[in-house]
């Protein structure tokens, strides 16, 4: 959030009180989704969030403003509702507590048809907030529209959201049914991040593109965590809990950066369509080291975070894929969704910084040094942790 409220600074340029007080609000709605040890508190946060983020894209937005900004609302709040039912079922029929201990004490000697409930209806909350297809269109047109500094909050901390419900709520509270929608759930997830990044490769839009991966990042997160749980090996559990957890650390921070460098790009050429940008690297040599390395690290290249947590994932599925022709199937899956990641990153890459220079758009110069900081920061966060993985895992270990 803080380096939201750095980049903000080059990127916003009406009603600057209001924006920030938008932000704060949003911070403390995740914060408090994050923290709540009560289900009607953590309700309470996960609705707070949707009031801000709607009137920063609303107010803040592109051309078609309002149509993603009532699309996101929309969604997240329908997904809301849902999860709220699922509260209160388990409240009437069991607890007569709203607090999590509770609910992971009482709710695994439920009857079958409570707990079905109950995860069903947090699981698609949660698979709205990720977002997971086919639940996931609100996401690119909200990107799009959004602000930059904006679209960070969207892609690092509310998908996050989502990704935090599966692995603290719905499959520990209700293991033995989520397993039950294993094969559904780990097939859904597979199927959805090869899907989901053949549509971004034929993007033009730069930001639309990002927005996608995202989608097939978060694909990779619910994965890891279908498996996680639907293993009896502690030790490839603890491997898988810490996939989702590294990519969706990871996430955060390259797609953050790419997304602030889609708003500085946008402010100098007045353009994000990648077929009308070029040679970038001669106009813009800043700008174009900084898409360099945020790409290298969206592929996964050694030595960033993307590396680690796209290897932790593979670890954790290849030890099943001699036994059991499913995990064989998922794998496939996941090497081809990272396969053509890599190649429609690199393909970009190549067309906006190294490509033949072009007289279609007119730069006017490259981004300052306060411009380039904070995707900068985030990039090189992503480094250290590609270097000293550690950090995040010593935690897991």
């Amino acid at each position: 959030m803080f380096l939201v409220a750095l980049s903000s600074l080059t990127l916003i340029h009406h009603s600057i009180k209001s924006y920030n007080f938008l932000i704060l609000i949003s911070e403390v709605g995740i914060l408090g989704t994050f923290l709540a040890r009560d289900f009607i508190f953590f309700f309470i946060f996960w609705e707070v969030v949707l009031i801000p983020m709607f009137f920063l894209i609303e107010l803040w937005g592109g051309p078609r403003r309002s149509y993603a900004a009532m699309k996101f609302l929309i969604f997240t709040h329908v997904g809301s509702v849902i999860m709220l039912l699922g509260i209160f079922v388990g409240y009437i029929y069991v607890t007569r507590n709203f607090s999590f201990e509770a609910y992971y004490q009482l709710l695994p000697t439920a009857q079958e048809f409570i707990k079905a409930i109950f995860f069903i209806t947090f699981f698609i909350a949660f698979a709205i907030k990720m977002p997971i297809p086919p639940f996931h269109t609100w996401l690119p047109d909200a990107h799009v529209e959004a602000p930059s500094p904006v679209s960070v909050i969207l892609a690092a901390l509310l998908l996050k959201m989502g990704g935090y419900g599966m692995l603290r709520i719905a499959y520990p509270i209700t293991t033995d049914v989520a397993n039950q929608y294993f094969i559904i759930i780990a097939l859904l997830s597979a199927i959805s991040a090869f899907y989901v990044s053949y549509i971004a490769m034929v993007q033009v839009d730069f930001k639309r593109m990002v927005a996608y991966s995202s989608i097939t990042q978060m694909s990779l997160v619910l994965l890891a965590i279908s498996i996680a749980f639907n293993v009896s090996n502690l030790v490839i559990y603890k491997l898988l809990f810490t996939a989702a957890t590294f990519i969706m650390i990871s996430h955060g921070f390259v797609v953050g950066s790419l997304f602030l460098l889609a708003g500085i790009i946008h402010e100098h050429a007045g353009t994000r369509e990648i077929n009308k940008l070029s040679a970038l690297n001669i106009l813009m040599p800043k700008f174009s080291l900084n898409l360099m390395l945020a790409s290298l690290a969206e592929i996964g290249l050694p030595g960033t975070s993307g590396f680690i947590a796209e290897l932790l994932l593979i670890l954790g599925v290849v030890p099943f894929i001699l036994v059991n022709n499913f995990y064989l199937l998922l794998t496939i899956f996941v090497l081809g969704a990272l396969v053509v990641t890599t190649g429609y990153i690199l393909h970009m890459l190549k067309r906006i910084a190294f490509g033949p220079k072009k007289e279609i758009v007119k730069i006017d110069g490259d981004a300052t040094w306060l411009e380039i900081l904070p995707p900068l920061i985030m990039v090189c966060i992503s480094i250290i942790l590609g270097i000293f993985p550690i950090i995040i895992l010593y935690g897991f270990i």
